[in-house]
């Protein structure tokens, strides 16, 4: 039996997990949803099988912490050892094993187990050699007498000299830690670079040329490590676009013959990803397949109703549905429409219509049924996928009006807007959670 423990922001839980991967992450696609800030909306998966769990880290996100150390890899994970994951922590425990991993046992152990101290001595005294006897000298009363106040004396003279150099002490190590920053920044190591800096002693008095240095470059490292954040995050949804909307796509749609609705569809794909992520690693892949496709689509066409309804489908199929920018794709198509295409743009529409108010009610319904257990990471995930995909404003706010009922909403709106930027600004503008957030200064 393996057992996970979570601790989501101070929120903790237990439960037991089966064979098979569970999902972690921010968004409402992960099986276990965490709302604590830093974690991307699917972060990571584990894998149980066999009775162990394997930590498999997504591509393209800030790579979880095991030890101490970054998990780029897939990672075997070992009982009561803790996984972090933005601000979030997750420990697996199997069953049979101590609920907490006691500290390593260095040296005397064997194959058996760590002998005790008294046990070796048994086994090991034939071997002892015999006691030297011990050598007549000088009482060690005399040494007593003799030696307290010449220590005595020597700590006054140690500690009157400590006390009297520290502040220089203090800034020569400050020099140090600056040095030390200053070489830790040429590497790009901005967090240790900004640890060296943490160190210097409070109570240093530097130099004011010193002192301004280390504040120019403290500012410096946290602008830095502030971009470097911002952009690992960039960099993770476009990962993440790129293995959903683009090679997903092409793998579950472009496998055998290319129609002219598959080509405009992921031409239409491929051109988004370029502008928004323009030096993203994945770019020599895309080419490939734009040269691959691009005799199948003659996009300077305008398209045709069915290309417009495999684009429709292409955004309605799979989960989260994205209604909002389905309604936009037809009722462009619909505006410059002339008589079949026009009728039949129309009874789409109704019939799009009719789909998606059957979504609204499932999903919301979801959104109930995960309140009701406990889940409210899962049933706040799956309010905020119907604000940000419906696209109809009667909706929306039917959701908001929900998702305010739910309590305190701003972690979760912090969360929401680091991990996924374009979701919190499409949801920022619905009018319920735009009064909120002014109300509460956000």
């Amino acid at each position: 039996m393996v057992r996970l423990i979570v601790d989501d922001a101070g929120n903790r839980r237990a439960f037991n997990v089966g064979e098979g991967r569970l999902s972690i992450g921010s968004g409402p696609e992960a099986k276990l949803m965490l709302s604590a800030p830093g974690i991307a909306t699917v972060h990571a998966e584990i894998e149980v099988h066999g009775g162990k769990a394997t930590l498999h880290p997504k591509p393209g996100v800030t790579p979880p912490q095991v030890l101490g150390r970054a998990a780029n890899g897939p990672v075997v994970l070992q009982h009561g050892v803790p996984v972090k994951l933005g601000g979030a922590t997750v420990t697996v425990e199997y069953e049979g094993q101590p609920a907490k991993v006691g500290p390593v046992q260095r040296g005397g152990a064997s194959a058996g187990g760590v002998r005790s101290r008294r046990d070796s001595a048994s086994e090991d005294d034939d071997e002892r050699p015999a006691r030297a006897p011990r050598k007549s000298g000088v009482p060690t009363w005399v040494w007593i007498a003799v030696g307290i106040p010449l220590l005595a004396g020597a700590g006054v003279f140690v500690m009157s000299n400590v006390l009297g150099d520290s502040a220089g002490a203090g800034a020569a190590s400050a020099h140090a830690y600056y040095v030390n920053a200053i070489d830790r920044k040429k590497n790009a190591q901005y967090p240790q670079a900004l640890e060296q800096l943490a160190r210097i002693p409070e109570g240093a008095v530097l130099e004011p040329k010193l002192a301004a240095d280390v504040a120019a470059l403290r500012k410096e490292l946290e602008t830095m490590i502030a971009q470097s954040d911002e952009q690992a995050r960039n960099m993770m949804f476009g990962q993440q676009y790129f293995d959903t909307q683009l090679k997903g796509f092409v793998e579950r749609y472009m496998s055998a013959q290319t129609t002219s609705a598959e080509a405009r569809v992921f031409m239409r794909r491929a051109k988004y990803f370029r502008e928004k992520w323009p030096t993203h690693t994945e770019l020599d892949w895309v080419t490939r397949q734009e040269a691959r496709f691009k005799g199948a689509i003659d996009l300077s066409k305008p398209p045709t109703f069915d290309d417009i309804k495999f684009e429709v489908g292409s955004l309605t199929w799979d989960h989260p549905a994205n209604y909002r920018e389905a309604f936009v794709v037809v009722n462009a198509f619909q505006a410059s429409a002339t008589g079949a295409d026009a009728q039949n743009a129309a009874a789409f529409i109704v019939e799009l219509e009719a789909k998606r108010s059957a979504w609204f009610t499932d999903r919301m319904e979801q959104a109930r049924f995960h309140f009701e257990r406990k889940e409210q990471s899962k049933s706040v995930g799956t309010v905020l996928s119907i604000i940000r995909f419906a696209g109809v404003e009667s909706m929306e706010d039917a959701a908001a009006d929900q998702l305010m009922r739910f309590g305190d909403m701003l972690p979760w709106f912090r969360g929401y807007r680091t991990n996924d930027p374009d979701g919190f600004a499409v949801v920022s503008k619905n009018r319920i959670i735009a009064e909120f957030l002014k109300e509460n200064k956000f």
